[in-house]
């Protein structure tokens, strides 16, 4: 059964965030699709069997933590993610 899992992120900013979130959250086993609200600052991840928990991990490791959860040092990755996607 396909679940979806929504997450709220920081640091997101423009279609390169987008672009690198999207291609590296693809790569997680069970994960079938990724719908991005730039707006909204929201990620949706569709899959089969999805681990919320790794979607957070991943997210932070490439500088998209959850909202709140924001650092100087998570920023500073953001912007090389960011650059990345473009």
């Amino acid at each position: 059964m396909t679940s979806t899992e929504i997450i709220f992120v920081e640091n997101m900013r423009c279609r390169g965030c987008a672009n690198t979130i999207e291609s590296t959250l693809i790569k997680i086993p069970g994960v079938q699709g990724v719908d991005i609200s730039l707006t909204d600052k929201k990620v949706c991840v569709m899959g089969i069997g999805i681990d919320r928990d790794l979607i957070i991990k991943t997210l932070e490791k490439i500088g998209y933590p959850l909202s709140g959860k924001n650092s100087f040092f998570r920023k500073a990755v953001s912007f090389i993610a960011c650059s990345s996607g473009r």
